[in-house]
């Protein structure tokens, strides 16, 4: 749970990152192409998969990302019709997203679930131990 992570406003501030980067990816008007699959369903899958894990990690309810996610995806769906011209609104890209958004639920709800509190022990622990090391011995 979150309020059990002791950098949870990294890990805030990752999530808001991982928002801003994919808008961004969303909304450009000639997006690079992707060097691994060029499928366009598969990337809005893959993205809102990632967004939904993450955010149910930091989440104290399951809907909320869900919810909020849903939304945004729509959002981001008109926002392209109307933002950009070599862009357009397809429901089949929010459709993707939706299948993201349950893909990344199941993710967040597997033995996955254990990483992001066990990196937050590693690295609270890496950086309490290794404050110290810099000083000189006395």
């Amino acid at each position: 749970m979150i309020s059990d992570l002791q950098l949870r406003r990294w890990w805030l501030a990752i999530g808001w990152l991982l928002i801003a980067a994919i808008l961004g990816a969303c909304l450009m008007p000639n997006p690079p192409p992707v060097p691994v699959v060029s499928n366009d369903k598969l990337h809005h899958l893959a993205a809102f998969a990632a967004l939904t894990c993450w955010w149910r990690w930091l989440s104290r309810r399951w809907w909320t990302p869900v919810l909020l996610l849903a939304g945004l995806a729509g959002l981001v769906e008109v926002l392209q019709d109307a933002l950009t011209t070599t862009r357009h609104a397809e429901w089949r890209d929010w459709y993707a997203d939706l299948i993201g958004i349950g893909l990344g639920l199941a993710l967040a709800a597997s033995p996955l679930r254990r990483m992001l509190p066990w990196v937050d022990r590693l690295l609270t622990s890496r950086l309490v131990t290794g404050a110290g090391s810099d000083a000189e011995p006395g």
